[in-house]
């Protein structure tokens, strides 16, 4: 437990030392690049985005809310800094990037759109929370399953190891009994 101890600590001062070692975003060198990744948008009550979030989320009709546009139009950028701000844990975001939609409606297509949805929506959440799903996630390992497991086997081989201990005593008292006759 001690050796766990100190390699846990002896991780810890290693990460903060390499985080101490990160160069500032401010001292790296400009390269002429805009990176398209998300960034956070502060809040804003005039922010018009935010707004119709705000709108169509106070409406109990509506169950979906999809936002469109071109790629590094900043969609996620929206939606990250807007779920970060206001709804914190209370959503599912689900991508269709790389899906080909055309106007025609084939059905083949909409049903692979329809199943990546599900896919996506059932492996972010927990399969108990969902348990009559027949879409195959993996597990959960955290160290709270770990611990379950462990002592479901034990109430399992703790009884099995009693009955094989008592069996096999029992089994070396007589055979020393034998060797006690023989011997006397």
């Amino acid at each position: 437990m001690k050796l766990l101890r100190w390699t846990l600590y002896a991780c810890r001062k290693l990460e903060s030392c390499l985080i101490r070692m990160q160069p500032d975003e401010e001292a790296m060198p400009d390269y002429g690049f805009t990176a398209l990744t998300p960034k956070k948008i502060p809040p804003a009550p005039s922010n018009e985005y935010f707004r119709a979030l705000k709108f169509a989320l106070s409406q109990k009709s509506v169950k979906n809310i999809a936002i469109t546009g071109s790629y590094g139009a900043g969609k996620s950028t929206v939606i990250n800094s807007f779920l970060e701000e206001y709804e914190k844990g209370h959503f599912i975001n689900v991508s269709l990037a790389g899906f080909d939609m055309p106007g025609n409606g084939d059905s083949a297509k909409s049903q692979e759109v329809e199943l990546s949805i599900l896919q996506q929506i059932l492996y972010k959440k927990n399969r108990d929370a969902l348990p009559d799903s027949r879409i195959d996630r993996i597990l959960n390992r955290n160290k709270a399953h770990i611990r379950r497991v462990f002592w479901e086997s034990l109430k399992i081989l703790l009884p099995l190891g009693g009955v094989f201990f008592s069996s096999s005593m029992r089994k070396l008292t007589s055979l020393l009994e034998c060797l006690k006759k023989y011997m006397i």
